[in-house]
């Protein structure tokens, strides 16, 4: 097993992964592994191949691929065909757009074969980009043998369900008022139809009633154009209206609003004259407000009359005015009162010849145009605007209108109760998904319409003699073939298939198809048997149908879910699939959606370029439930990379001390009676973890699932239990309790490299071949759950002493003693026999973790011996009975042995002897006090009561300032770039006081640091890295050498394997890089606390660091804490690998010696400057990040100090020997913390110096 490298990179990761599953073939050899397994059919919701992939798709496709996968490693044999839609509107419009097309009439003048064709391109050509970007997502999906919904035999199953319904009656057509895009000239179905707020007109209309002079019906539209088609109006039988006098004129009105209608038209003075029920107006007549403008008049018994309709809203004036021809409610209720459906609107939203003086307008046109003409003849009441929802095509987004129009409908009314059993059937996530939303979909849901008159789709496959209008339905391309006599049909669609004519069996006559295209939502309605090549083909069908499990957003219960679910009832009298997952959209981070027009568009392919397609992965996964929708956030991305480090590094912490002892795995050593508590601790919790997962994966609850391991690594794995085991790999010799820590760290990586594979398919494949296993991990199975390591007793415990050790670590910080200074005593008041329990059997750990020397647990109901006692006289009580006396009492009480007055109390009284008399004290005359030693200091935390003995002696002391040495030596290897394995020499130089206290650990710093020579001198003498440190107020000196054995001395000494060179590493990222073993949060409140205190420091000589406020002698160029060059203006030949202060009274010379330095390197400017005056200024220009709290492109907010580490981290990586310029550090330090600049700053320094590039930092003066 070979050390893993240091620190984790997505890009280079991922690369390595695609190359080893491409090499190997590893989809293919899981696919034929599975074979054998039980059938799983999947299908994919077909996306439209109408442009790039987005965040929503991508978080579609993410949690497909989650799932495929996760049925395969359960060994399923799953069917995971990939579909794309290709058809419909969605295509057309953008075919339509790239051609500069605006109507059908330009489709059919270029030729309906020209723009079919050019369809028929851009899907594929979309189809094939939108893979690749699949692909990029690392999903695993047949990508080679995609389902598309352009293919004959696809159609033909479309085709063949058609059939079926006309077979029983279903398919019909008939003229009805439905949705219509005037500007893609074409029905629509509700499915299609996209609402969004938008203002319109809101007029109230006067229409003279016939009967009585100056009476007027007050109607209320927002549709103005619609009135040249009105045939009545309706009021509501049981509403009670009102007759109004306003000057000469009468108006009816709703009781219930007439004073807001009266008020909206500025009316003041009005008399009601009359109430009545609205039953009452039944056949009146009116006079068409427009009467004398042309349009044509209807001659039935009920046009122009008062009707009664259910529907009538109490709302506005009560009274709705119908065109049987715009509206679905209007044209029922026509049809019960025999009106017909008037429509005087063609198929391009332009007044008919039957609109009279409106022909050839516009609706909108005719709006106005109306309005005019109403004000004009004095009855318009009133105008004003509303702001409401209005429907919009799907696809162009231009505003419907509802007209009347023959179309071919599925009659869904008709198998509605079916519907509704399948849907109770069906298993849905989550349960409201069925039960309430798809539910009521279908509860509401009208005859389907079916038919578009459109191009480029599924033709209908219905033909019409051209003499008697007989119809024939055809449902196979063999049946086409014989009614048309055709040996051959190259192609079903427009405008090929119009050319295939049929004899009609009554008259003999030519039939001809009807023109008309498939609703496109009948494409995908059908997918389940298409894809399966049925009707053609039977086997797959017979095979594989109906689906497992299918899974698409939430608007999908009136689109996919719907659809299939009617065409599968027509087809197969069941629902298609037997589960649905219904996840939410992807919105922006302020919950809106994603559009061009806001700006809020992000590109998965960028994210995944700058975090790594596992970030992503995670991230969408985690952040919410599926079934919500996400508010996608960058900052989630980072925080989901920043955690897959955490794994990383608890692999690369196992995998390096495994490598340096060789290790082999061997689990026969997990057993209880050879593991000790931590080991066992760690494993239970695992097997929890990984129960836990297994059991939300199944519930689809995919969010919990991934923070519940996501817990484990981090918290339980990388917190706890590494900190607890880091001292056994340090043991050099053969050790079996260091054997059973790599086989427990190998067993739980492996295991969950299993478990994540399906989320984080790349880590995962990385991780698991790292730790020697020869085949990928796709191809293995989910890990068993192992019930004998559960022990929730340990886990109880082991959670009482985690909160032991925060509860320590938490009194540390208020007490000023950091984790590395040792106390002497801790006392625990336990709340419970738990508490004590778990303290006492894990006593160990606290003592190590909270490094306190000795524990002492009090039990309940005990009292903690060292308590000190203390007596209070009650003198309400001495002295009324004792009077004269009673002072003197009080202060023999006070001085008295508290324990003997106790005693003596509690068996009734005590004795007292004053001036001969025997005087007795009773109980209710003293309290009694238990005080905490002065040495002590108490917390309370969730078991109890905390004491510390805060104690400082020569023993503490000395072994605290041996740890603070310990840590600077670590930091100073890690500086150096060393590995864990290699060895130095060290000498530190401190006055005679801390020599004389680290005397005694001088053995164990060495060991710790792996220092062959390690000596306290009064001058440092080597010449290596040196850095003078402070630690409470002491200066330390370090200097450590790293001894280099050359390979013959090796050789001589053992006969060591020659390795090829390796590149040393280091972890930038400190706060990263501590996830997994380093210091806890007290020690760094220590590091804030020593930064604060030197920088203050006033009257001593020399200079103080600008940045992390260290105080260095005049003559120091470099500060030896954070490593930054101390320069004055003018610096010269600034050196790759070096960090630079530039200090002066201007920043203009800094930026020009940056500009000059760029000019003949790659450059980055991370300014508070915007970048049209730097370049301005100093012609700096190109790769600029502007510090703003003004969002936009290549700009940081001056809070986000990670955004800046990472993009300082990808242009080093990728651009070695370049520079960096960061100007803004006080304007960081103002929107910060302090030591998180200086954090910053430390990592920035490091990353220079590990990818050769220069940092070049100026501040004023």
């Amino acid at each position: 097993m070979v050390q893993a490298q240091g620190v984790y990179n997505p890009a280079e990761i991922e690369k390595e992964i695609e190359n080893y599953w491409r090499e190997n073939n590893i989809y293919d050899r899981l696919k034929k592994e599975r074979e054998k397994g039980e059938r799983y059919y999947f299908v994919d919701g077909p996306p439209y191949t109408s442009g790039n992939v987005h965040i929503g798709t991508a978080w579609n496709k993410i949690l497909k691929d989650l799932y495929v996968r996760f049925r395969r490693m359960q060994g399923y044999n799953v069917r995971d065909q990939p579909g794309f839609d290709m058809h419909g509107l969605p295509i057309e419009v953008l075919v339509e757009k790239s051609m500069n097309i605006s109507n059908k009439r330009d489709i059919e003048k270029i030729g309906i074969n020209k723009f079919v064709k050019k369809c028929r391109e851009f899907a594929l050509k979309n189809m094939e980009k939108m893979i690749e970007q699949f692909r990029a997502l690392g999903v695993w999906l047949d990508w080679e043998h995609p389902y598309t919904t352009i293919t004959n035999e696809y159609i033909e199953a479309a085709w063949w369900t058609i059939k079926k319904a006309h077979e029983q009656g279903l398919l019909v057509e008939a003229e009805r008022v439905i949705p219509w895009c005037p500007r893609c000239e074409t029905a629509l179905a509700e499915a299609e139809i996209r609402y969004w707020d938008e203002e319109d007109y809101s007029i109230y209309v006067k229409f003279p009633l016939r009967e009585v002079d100056n009476e007027y019906i007050i109607i209320w539209t927002t549709t103005p154009w619609t009135i040249p088609g009105n045939l009545a109006v309706a009021v509501h039988p049981e509403y009670v209206y009102v007759r109004v006098r306003v000057g000469n004129e009468t108006y009816i009105i709703l009781e219930d609003t007439y004073e807001d209608v009266l008020r909206e038209a500025g009316i003041e003075e009005y008399e009601v004259i009359e109430r009545f029920g609205g039953s009452q107006l039944v056949g009146k007549k009116y006079i068409h407000p427009l009467r004398g403008a042309g349009i044509r008049e209807i001659g039935a018994e009920w046009a122009y009359s008062v009707l009664l309709f259910d529907g009538v809203e109490k709302s506005m004036s009560g009274v709705v005015h119908i065109a049987p021809g715009h509206g679905p409610e209007d044209f029922e209720l026509g049809k019960e009162y025999e009106l017909p459906p008037f429509c005087p609107v063609d198929e391009r939203g332009i007044m008919s010849e039957d609109a009279g003086k409106y022909k050839g307008m516009s609706v909108s046109e005719a709006s106005e145009a109306v309005i005019k003409d109403l004000e004009s003849h004095g009855l318009l009441l009133s105008r004003g605007t509303i702001v409401h929802r209005y429907g919009h095509c799907w696809r162009c987004r231009n505003k419907i209108i509802y007209r009347s129009t023959k179309q071919w409908f599925i009659k869904v009314t008709e198998i509605k109760d079916n519907l509704l059993e399948e849907v109770e059937r069906v298993s849905w996530t989550p349960p409201w998904a069925g039960s309430a939303r798809q539910k009521d979909w279908v509860e509401n849901a009208k005859d389907w319409c079916i038919s578009r008159q459109r191009y480029w789709g599924i033709p209908l496959p219905i033909w019409r003699c051209e003499n008697c209008g007989n119809t024939v339905v055809v449902g196979s391309i063999s049946e086409l073939k014989k009614l048309g006599r055709r040996k051959k049909i190259a192609d079903l669609h427009r405008p090929w298939i119009d050319k295939v004519k049929i004899k009609c069996k009554k008259c003999k006559k030519n039939m001809y198809r009807v023109p008309d295209v498939l609703d496109v939502w009948f494409d995908s309605a059908v997918c389940s048997w298409a894809q399966l090549g049925f009707p053609g083909y039977e086997d797959d069908f017979k095979k594989w149908w109906p689906v497992r499990w299918i899974v698409e957003a939430h608007d999908q219960t009136r689109g996919w879910f719907y659809s299939q679910l009617c065409a599968g009832v027509i087809a197969f009298n069941r629902c298609p699939y037997d589960e649905v997952l219904m996840h939410g959209f992807a919105l922006d981070e302020k919950g809106r959606p994603m559009s061009k027009s806001l700006g809020n568009v992000i590109d998965p392919m960028e994210v995944i370029r700058e975090y790594g397609v596992d970030a992503l992965r995670l991230y969408l996964l985690h952040a919410s439930a599926p079934w919500e929708d996400l508010p996608f956030s960058l900052e989630g991305v980072r925080n989901a990379r920043r955690t897959l480090n955490i794994l990383w590094n608890c692999y690369t912490f196992a995998k390096t001390y495994m490598a340096l002892d060789a290790f082999s795995a061997d689990y026969s050593v997990l057993e209880k009676n050879k593991m000790d508590d931590v080991d066992r601790w760690v494993l239970s919790r695992f097997e929890r973890a990984k129960k836990e997962f297994l059991d939300f994966m199944e519930k689809y609850h995919v969010h919990k699932a991934a923070r519940i391991i996501e817990e484990f690594f981090v918290e339980d794995l990388s917190r706890w239990y590494i900190r607890l085991i880091k001292d056994r790999v340090w043991i050099e010799e053969s050790d079996g309790k260091k054997v059973i820590t790599y086989n427990v760290l190998h067993y739980i990586l492996s295991d969950l490299a299993r478990l994540m594979a399906p989320m984080v398919p790349y880590i995962s494949e990385h991780i698991f071949r790292g730790l020697g296993h020869e085949l990928s991990v796709h191809l293995e199975t989910l890990p068993r759950v192992r019930e004998e390591f559960l022990d929730e007793e340990l886990e109880k415990n082991m959670a009482v002493v985690r909160d032991v050790v925060e509860a320590i670590a938490s009194s540390r910080q208020k007490i000023g003693r950091g984790l590395r200074w040792p106390i002497r005593r801790a006392v625990v008041i336990a709340k419970d026999e738990g508490t004590a329990r778990a303290i006492e059997h894990l006593q160990h750990i606290v003592k190590k973790q909270g490094n306190i020397k000795e524990i002492k647990v009090v039990r309940p109901g005990e009292q903690w011996d060292e308590m000190i006692l203390s007596i209070k006289p009650n003198m309400n009580a001495i002295g009324p009975v004792f009077r004269q006396w009673a002072p003197k009492i009080a202060r023999i009480l006070e001085n008295a042995d508290p324990n003997r007055v106790k005693e003596h109390i509690e068996k009734g009284a005590y004795v007292i002897g004053v001036e001969g008399q025997r005087l007795k004290v009773t109980p209710d005359m003293v309290e009694f006090e238990y005080r905490v030693p002065e040495q002590y200091t108490g917390f309370e935390f969730s078991g109890g009561k905390l004491y510390l003995d805060t104690t400082m002696d020569r023993e503490i002391e000395g072994e605290g300032f041996a740890r603070e040495i310990v840590r600077r030596i670590q930091q100073m290897r890690k500086d150096c770039g060393l590995e864990v394995e290699d060895y130095i020499e060290c000498q530190i130089k401190v006055s005679d006081r801390v020599a004389e206290l680290i005397e005694p650990y001088a053995e164990w710093i060495a060991g710790e640091t792996r220092a062959e020579l390690f000596e306290i001198v009064s001058e440092i003498s080597m010449d290596g890295y040196t850095v003078e440190w402070n630690v409470a107020g002491e200066n330390i000196t370090i200097c450590i050498v790293q001894v280099v054995i050359e390979y013959e001395e090796a050789e001589e000494a053992g006969g060591a394997e020659e390795e090829a060179p390796t590149e040393a590493k280091v972890i930038s990222a400190e706060d990263e890089a501590k996830e997994v073993f380093e210091k806890e949060e007290e020690e760094d409140v220590e590091e804030i606390s020593e930064v604060v205190e030197e920088g203050v420091v006033e009257e001593e000589k020399g200079k103080i660091c600008p940045l992390c406020g260290y105080r260095v002698e005049d003559d120091v160029r470099t500060c030896p804490r954070c490593g930054t060059v101390l320069e004055e203006e003018g610096v010269e030949g600034l050196r790759e690998g070096f960090t630079y202060l530039y200090i002066g009274e201007s920043l203009a010379d800094a930026y020009r010696m940056f500009a000059a330095e760029a000019r003949r390197r790659k450059a980055l400017c991370i300014s508070r400057e915007a970048p049209k005056k730097l370049e301005k200024l100093y012609g700096i220009s190109g790769n600029i990040i502007w510090l703003t709290e003004i969002d936009g492109e290549n700009t940081i907010k001056p809070r986000d100090l990670e955004k800046i580490s990472l993009v300082v981290e990808q242009f080093s990586s990728e651009n070695r020997g370049g520079i960096i310029m960061l100007d803004g550090v006080e304007y960081l330090a103002v929107n910060n913390t302090f030591i998180s600049v200086l954090k910053l700053i430390q990592a920035l320094r490091d990353l220079s110096a590990i990818n050769n590039t220069t940092l070049l930092i100026p501040i004023l003066k």
